[in-house]
């Protein structure tokens, strides 16, 4: 019962992500700790120079045709082997550097001659600028091999590049040599961080509601009836698509089909679950009438607690299962203009109707008033949709664009 390890979550969230790190040549250097600085990397596109021909004095100030885009947690690798002399004298810091070889991975930046990168040492930032730009091949990866030497040791001087950069990413670590991007701009950083942590609270808030440690289960309980109603089909679906599994703890909660019959896969097919799985046009309504009986598996941990539980089933029932005006919706494309929809139940339509290609096309400010949900029949089986499609956007919006 309660938390448990689903195995092959982990293996699909970890193992294969580690495997394909492995594969890509990345490891000796991904085993090894890696320096973080913020890298200036020369925007070709915005600067109005010929790199090639580029009058390094002229390369920082106002009057320097170049352009930067800044990344900020970028790692670097080889540092720690590099030794540079700092002095605190009464004119202020001082520093010599002979100059050294730093190693980027591939996948992440180009590096040009004159990028510049900052590196915070005992409790000061160096600006340090590169020199050269060579190849590392290795299995046809090409590992960055950058020569630098230490450009400005005063914060004065250091500061005169941020007047220079244009755009701001951040370097997301874990998604090196994924198929994910791992340098991601600042305000879409900032979005996909925000849906993360609306995603743990609407999560964290269902389980409050929804999960019974006791059976290891997802529940409604009517209060009127004082009984339980189990729903396999909703079970189902948030097992299948690891919808609580935390890929940071790799703690997850793994849940059984305690009432498992003969028809239950061709119910599931025609479910609303299978529809949003399929993600097509709706050309006929999902099941949406069901009905309660008793559970028939007889190995059911409600018939060894003898609990006052019984099963959702779709064949024969009368009660409407899931809102028609949310399917309505769907079918249609069109969101009514009027107060009946909250922003999950707009989220679940604009998903089925593809109606969302950007990040910014979320209302976080409305899904965000969406946690406060309460423990209601409806919300039980919309939530775990909801979730799915954060689940889906996040991975879309994350992974690599392909221009080809």
């Amino acid at each position: 019962m309660g938390f448990k390890f689903d195995e092959k979550l982990l293996v699909n969230n970890n193992i294969f992500k580690y495997e394909d790190k492995l594969n890509s040549g990345f490891t000796r250097f991904l085993e090894t700790t890696p320096t973080y600085v913020t890298y200036y990397n020369i925007n070709t596109i915005e600067s109005t120079v010929d790199l090639g021909f580029a009058n390094v004095d002229k390369i920082l100030g106002s009057q320097s045709p170049i352009r930067f885009s800044e990344v900020k947690n970028f790692p670097i690798y080889g540092m720690d082997a590099i030794q540079l002399d700092v002095d605190e004298a009464e004119e202020g810091i001082t520093g010599s550097f002979d100059g050294g070889e730093l190693i980027i991975l591939p996948d992440t930046i180009t590096p040009y001659p004159d990028d510049f990168f900052i590196i915070e040492h005992k409790g000061h930032n160096f600006l340090f600028r590169v020199t050269a730009v060579n190849y590392d091949t290795i299995k046809s990866n090409n590992f960055y091999k950058i020569s630098f030497t230490i450009k400005y040791v005063t914060k004065e001087d250091t500061v005169k590049i941020l007047d220079q950069v244009t755009e701001k990413f951040t370097c997301i670590v874990g998604n090196i040599g994924t198929e994910d991007r791992c340098i991601i701009e600042d305000e879409v950083y900032e979005l996909l961080q925000r849906m993360q942590y609306l995603y743990e609270d609407i999560s964290n808030r269902y389980k409050i509601f929804f999960y019974n440690k006791r059976y290891n289960v997802i529940m409604y309980y009517d209060s009127e009836n004082k009984m339980g109603l189990y729903d396999r089909y909703v079970n189902a679906f948030i097992q299948k698509h690891g919808l609580f599994y935390d890929k940071e703890t790799h703690r997850a909660i793994y849940l059984n089909n305690e009432d498992d019959t003969c028809c239950f896969a061709l119910e599931y097919d025609n479910s609303l679950f299978r529809t949003f799985e399929a993600r097509k046009k709706i050309k006929r309504y999902p099941y949406n009438k069901f009905k309660i009986q008793e559970v028939k598996n007889i190995y059911s941990v409600f018939k060894y607690y003898s609990a006052k539980v019984y099963s959702v089933r779709y064949d024969g029932g009368h009660s409407e299962y899931f809102p028609h005006q949310i399917i309505d919706a769907m079918v249609n494309g069109e969101i009514p203009d009027n107060d009946t929809f909250d922003e999950a139940d707009k989220l679940l339509v604009k998903y089925m109707n593809d109606q969302i290609d950007s990040i910014h096309n979320m209302n976080f400010d409305a899904l965000e008033e969406f946690t406060y949900f309460q423990p209601t029949w409806t919300n039980m089986l919309k939530v775990p949709l909801l979730l799915y499609v954060m689940k889906g956007y996040y991975k879309l919006f994350i992974k690599k664009q392909s221009f080809n």
